[in-house]
Parts: C-alpha cells; structure tokens; sequence
C-alpha cells in the first residue's frame, strides 16, 4: 500500500462485484437505502442571504421539489414545495424573494417563510382543522460550510455525525464565502451514477482521458503516473490531494490568460498559506487542489483562488444528471474575467472528455459481459465508494 494513506481500510475490496448494478432493483435500492437516508448538498446559505429569499429545486430519482427559504430569524429552512390543501406545487419560480410568505395559485392558500399557515380563503366552509397540521412539510435541514444539507430521513444522525472529520467548522472557515459562481452547467448522461463518481475519485484516467486537453498538469518527472500523495479514507466519505507538476510547460493561451492575475487551471498557485486547515491537508509541496467526496453524490474540487462542485443526481439505472458549478473570487479586472472564462472553457471541456467516456463505459458494461473491476491502490477512493453504499446497506437492512 502506498504512503501517505490515513484511515480504516477494513471491508474495501479492490477487485469490485458490479454485476447487476444498472438493474433496476438495484437503482431503487440506491434510492430507498441512500438518496433517501443521507444529508444532500442542494445549494449554498449565501445564495438566499436574506429574510424571505428562496431557491426551489427537484431531486430526481425521488421526484421531491423542494423549497429552500431564509427566515425572518435568520434560520434556513426546507419544505416540500406542495401546498398542504390539495397538493399544488406551491412555488413555480427557481429563485426569488418574498418576505410575507408565498400563496398557492389554486385556492389562495398562504404561508409565512417559516412554512406555517398563515391564511385559507373561505375558511368557514371547511371542518375544525388545526393550524399546525397545514404548515408545510418542513424537511431536515442544516448549513455546514456554507453548503445546505437536507435530509428527508427523520431518523437519521445529525449532519455533525453524518459528517464526521469534515464536521469542524474551522474546516473551511470563511473559505467557500469568498467566491461567487462564475458558470454552472447541466448534463443528462446515459449512465449510471455510481460511475460518474467513480470518475472523479482517482487521477490514473488524466493522463489518458485528458491527453489533448490538460497534458502535464499534474504528476512531474518524478510522479509520471500522477500517482495520490495524501489521501483520507473515512467512514463514508474521502479526500485526496493532487500533486501539480512543477515542469508544466505553459500554453501560449496559458501565459496570455494568466500573465497578470492568480493562476486557477490547468496551472496552479501552490502555496497554501493562509488558507484554512481543509485545503491542501497533505501539506504538499507541489499542490495542486484537494478532491472531497461527500457521499454519496458530491465530489468538491478545491483549489487556492477557485473550487468546482459536481452533483451526480440519479434519474434512473442508466441515467444520471450531473451538476457542474464553477466558482471564481469576484473580478476586479477584465485580466482576471479573462483567466476565469480561460479556466472555465478548460475546464469545460475536461469534464466533456470524462462524460462522453461515461457513457461508453456504461454501454460495455450494460453488456454484462465483464461484471468485475481490477482496481489498483490508487483507485482506493473508487473501492471506498462501494464499500460506503454497502455500509448504507446495510444500516437499512439492519
């Protein structure tokens, strides 16, 4: 096993049993047995800052539509966006604001932002019901480094013990409030979602996969194959550092984009200091970014002046819809629009690589003509992963 590899490894298995994992009883188990009992990152506290700003959104697979709003006490909440009379989605705008609370366009229905009910027309007509079984059905809810985790699992550990090692608030401190979304886009790809994280859980396909795009960026002369020199194996989640290559040799694209401002991808800034204890927690020389997979369905890419969050959502066995936000510190130059929309573009285009790859690999495997993996240590995050959903397994199995 190689150095730099802290936490339990007992129960992962490095040559991996995928046979029947696109069947459609097992999509449903994913659903039921972890969709269903996890904390789900659905968006960011600073995206609704004040009293009565809201976001809606849908979680696919389990068909919710949610209702994420600040309250006059500052309290993030969630709802299910259905009005408690006859079902009406309540809220129809992806974003907004409304202080007074919302109305449902049906029978005019209306709720204070901290999802009580606050008025029902004609309600002399209707029998003796109590207030407060027509609020709205609140949601579990919490905010940890800015991100709003929902959980629709009533009893399921607090999102402290859910998150573990990356509970501490210190963590990110400050960090992930110091950026603002430059580009997010939206891909629905014909695979499973189990796969797309697998994409994103180790750097052995970059040297490949990513040839044309990012050529040298990561590895060196010392570290041909890009091998991981710090990686963190928890109960259910995982992060690893990425080595940069100090012999990058730039692009003329490159050294125009970054020639008067902080450099973000495929070049990085290396040092570290001043920045929280989360980022770079191998202490690298050479560092690159840190990748953090939240299980189950996101993976953080965390860099000195910028981070990328990917959400692999579910839609059915053989289709995923995956989220792709880009965050850049504000501009306070065209010099610096212009590296961010260059980071951007790269970056838009190695992901495209990993996507359309996903796809391929789906339809061979679909075959069931090959049911296993042969994984190296390198791929540890990969076998982590399937030991963190047997784990939810069997936790819901009993």
């Amino acid at each position: 096993m190689p150095e730099g590899i802290n936490g339990d490894l007992s129960g992962i298995d490095f040559h991996l049993d995928v046979s029947g994992l696109f069947s459609e009883e097992s999509y449903q188990r994913d659903l039921d047995q972890i969709f269903r009992k996890s904390w789900l990152a659905v968006g960011h506290d600073y995206d609704i800052p004040n009293a009565g700003d809201f976001r809606t959104r849908t979680i696919p697979g389990l068909n919710y539509n949610i209702l994420v709003v600040r309250g006059k006490d500052d309290r993030v909440r969630a709802f299910h966006n259905i009005c408690r009379h006859r079902g009406n989605m309540l809220v129809c705008k992806e974003k907004g604001s409304s202080r007074q609370g919302f109305s449902c366009g049906y029978h005019g229905w209306t709720y204070n932002i901290d999802g009580s009910v606050r008025g029902i027309t004609d309600r002399d007509q209707f029998p003796p019901y109590g207030n407060e079984a027509l609020g709205l059905k609140e949601i579990r809810c919490e905010v940890r480094h800015s991100f709003i985790f929902i959980n629709f699992d009533a009893e399921a550990a607090s999102l402290d013990d859910w998150l573990a090692e990356l509970a501490p608030d210190n963590l990110y401190e400050g960090f992930f409030h110091s950026f603002e979304k430059t580009n997010l886009y939206s891909a629905t790809i014909q695979c499973n979602w189990n796969i797309v994280m697998d994409a994103f859980s180790e750097a052995y396909h970059t040297l490949f996969v990513h040839k044309n795009t990012a050529t040298d960026y990561l590895g060196g002369d010392d570290n041909k194959m890009r091998h991981v020199p710090a990686m963190d194996i928890m109960d259910l989640h995982a992060r690893h550092s990425v080595a940069a290559n100090p012999s990058h040799k730039w692009a003329d694209t490159e050294t125009l984009a970054y020639r008067h401002t902080n450099r973000a991808f495929p070049s990085f800034d290396s040092n570290s200091e001043g920045l929280p204890p989360g980022l770079d927690f191998g202490n690298l020389q050479n560092w690159a970014f840190d990748i953090v997979k939240f299980f189950p369905n996101l993976i953080l890419l965390t860099g000195r002046d910028w981070f990328i969050e990917g959400y692999a959502w579910p839609s059915a066995a053989d289709e995923t819809i995956y989220e792709w936000n880009i965050y850049h510190r504000t501009p306070k130059t065209y010099g610096e629009r212009v590296a961010q929309e260059f980071s951007y573009v790269i970056g838009r285009e190695i992901a495209c690589e990993d996507l359309f790859l996903l796809e391929r690999q789906q339809q061979a495997l679909q075959s069931e003509a090959v049911t296993d993996y042969f994984l190296s240590f390198q791929e540890l995050v990969v076998a982590h992963h399937y030991r963190s959903r047997n784990r939810m397994f069997d936790k819901a199995e009993g």
